[in-house]
Parts: structure tokens; C-alpha cells; sequence
């Protein structure tokens, strides 16, 4: 894919894009159903390298990051942030994450943490919470480009690539299969 010239202008239009989408398919959401759905994909994502590693499924590794991408996208929206300002600041958390970019437990631990606590306004109150919330996004961002890059692509290129797909799905004509009937068009298309 080429990278478009302004990508902080191209995140900022696809995140618009995901605004209406999601609204349009899911009505009014909140945060912590969008951090649920975060957390789902980044579950998704740890089963397929550790089943898999990179050489197996690269194709999955990169639809999963790529759906991380989605759901940041609306959690991003929800919480008034935008993607490519995190992209941005992206940032290892530190040597560990360094070493071992695709070990994305500690963000099973924290996103719901600060997530939970903010909504709570306690232990430092919600703005706190949201410096932190961003801070482990940038860290979870960095690492998932980096295992992106051994798969030979970024991060950008799997959200680009994933929303591509999921843009076209509507849940609300296809509650059961949005998925299956763009893949089946698509299918027919080529």
C-alpha cells in the first residue's frame, strides 16, 4: 500500500469514518464496551503468535492488529482522542517491551486498570487515568508496530488493510454475517 503524504490527516479522516460507521451499526457506545472489545482483539492477537508465531499465520497477525486498529479507532473517538496523535507519541515502555514487542499481557493488566479507575475518579481521578490511558496506548501502539514490522509491513498498513474490509460490513442489514457477505461480494468481485 502507499502511505498516503499527510497520515496524521488520513488517520484523522479514517477515524471519522469509524466514527459514523460504528454509529451507524451500533447505536451509542460507551468506552469500557469498546475497552472490552480492545481487550478481545488483543487476546485474539497473543493466541495467534503463540500458537503460530510469525511464519504460519501472518495473515491473521495482521487482520488482528489491524482490528486492535478499529477498535482503538472508537475508543479513541468515545474518549475524545485522536489515533495519530498516540501514533505519534508512540514509545516502548521499556527494555522489556523492547525485547519481547509481542507480549501484550501487561496491557491486559492496564487498560482495564486505568479504564476501571478513571471511570471511578479515583486513586488520582479521571484526568490522571487519561494521561496514563494514553501513555499505555502509545506503549501498546509501539509494540504492535514493531511486531508489524517483523511481519514486514506497520501498524498504519494493518489498520488501513483491516478497515478497508470492515467499512463495508453492515450489521444492522446482516446481524449474523456482515462479514461473510462483504467477503462473499468481494469474492465475486474479483
Amino acid at each position: 500500500m502507499s502511505k498516503p503524504v499527510n497520515i496524521s490527516l488520513y488517520l484523522f479522516e479514517m477515524q471519522e469514518s469509524q466514527r459514523a460507521w460504528a454509529k451507524s451499526n451500533f447505536g451509542e457506545q460507551t468506552p469500557i464496551q469498546m475497552m472490552m472489545g480492545l481487550l478481545g482483539e488483543l487476546g485474539e492477537f497473543h493466541e495467534h503468535w503463540e500458537i503460530h508465531r510469525i511464519d504460519a499465520c501472518k495473515d491473521s497477525l495482521v487482520d488482528d492488529i489491524g482490528d486492535v486498529g478499529v477498535y482503538l479507532m472508537n475508543y479513541c473517538n468515545l474518549k475524545g482522542w485522536s489515533i495519530g496523535k498516540l501514533l505519534e507519541v508512540m514509545k516502548p515502555a521499556n527494555a522489556f517491551a523492547e525485547d519481547y514487542p509481542w507480549d501484550i499481557m501487561p496491557f491486559v493488566k492496564w487498560l482495564p486498570h486505568h479504564q476501571l479507575k478513571g471511570d471511578q475518579n479515583i486513586r488520582g481521578g479521571t484526568v490522571f487515568h487519561d494521561a496514563r490511558m494514553q501513555d499505555v496506548l502509545s506503549n501498546m501502539l509501539w509494540q504492535l508496530n514493531e511486531v508489524a514490522k517483523d511481519l514486514g509491513t506497520t501498524f498504519f498498513d494493518c489498520l488501513c488493510k483491516t478497515w478497508s474490509k470492515v467499512s463495508k460490513r453492515d450489521w444492522v442489514l446482516h446481524p449474523d454475517n456482515a462479514d461473510e457477505v462483504v467477503e462473499k461480494q468481494e469474492s465475486k468481485d474479483d
